[in-house]
């Protein structure tokens, strides 16, 4: 068992490595303010350890690592302007637990969490509301929406999770060219996938640019989902 104050573990975490507190207010109520800076402090073994609140991504894992909250998915959110919110590059043995990664804010690159050549366990967690943007004159064609993109080696983890309003951006209209995808769990290299107990839900590809002005005539491609 955990010694705890203020909804945050004082002591030991579960794993025996020490315990590093996040909080919104900051010290002195926890150790650290953004949940970046309390990754960058933790050893091999260590558990970050999240009270309920908004956080400002991006957020970049740490290998060994857990990072939890205290409350879940309901109370804790990750949010950033650009994507993907969490990221994890050749991180190995590293947990994220009990998350809402929500991309309302997004401008550009609409992913969640994207793991390259890691090992990554994601629990817990929701990762939701990411739209693609709309196609312009610069950049006719719809972008995708991704929440989950796995790429490499490794191996990724997707449990008791949801995933939920992922829809592609649409073409620019009376361009013809395409909308964009709307993309739950992406995976391309070599890796291992599981996904065990995850409902995958709203996922909309985005509308075609066309080029005449009539609802029943398409004269582009819509967006896969």
């Amino acid at each position: 068992g955990l010694a705890t104050g203020g909804g945050l573990p004082l002591a030991l975490s579960a794993s025996g490595g020490s315990t590093i507190t996040v909080c919104p207010s900051g010290p002195p109520a926890c150790d650290f303010q953004t949940i970046q800076q309390g990754l960058q402090m933790a050893a091999a073994g260590d558990t970050v350890w999240v009270a309920p609140g908004e956080y400002h991504g991006p957020v970049s894992l740490k290998a060994y690592v857990a990072l939890r909250s205290s409350q879940g998915e309901q109370a804790t959110a990750i949010v950033a302007n650009s994507g993907p919110i969490v990221f994890a590059e050749g991180v190995v043995s590293a947990t994220l637990e009990g998350f809402n990664i929500d991309g309302t804010h997004i401008i550009s690159r609409a992913t969640g969490i994207l793991a390259i050549d890691s090992e990554l366990s994601i629990v817990r967690s929701r990762i939701q509301h990411f739209q693609g943007a709309h196609g312009t004159v610069t950049e006719p064609y719809g972008s995708n929406a991704t929440a989950i993109r796995f790429e490499g080696h490794g191996r990724l983890v997707i449990m008791d999770s949801s995933i939920d309003d992922v829809h592609g951006g649409n073409g620019l209209v009376g361009s013809g060219h395409a909308g964009g995808k709307a993309v739950g769990i992406t995976a391309s290299g070599d890796g291992d996938l599981s996904v065990t107990a995850v409902s995958i839900e709203n996922l909309s590809g985005g509308d075609s640019g066309n080029l005449v002005p009539y609802p029943y005539f398409c004269s582009g491609t819509g967006g896969d989902a």
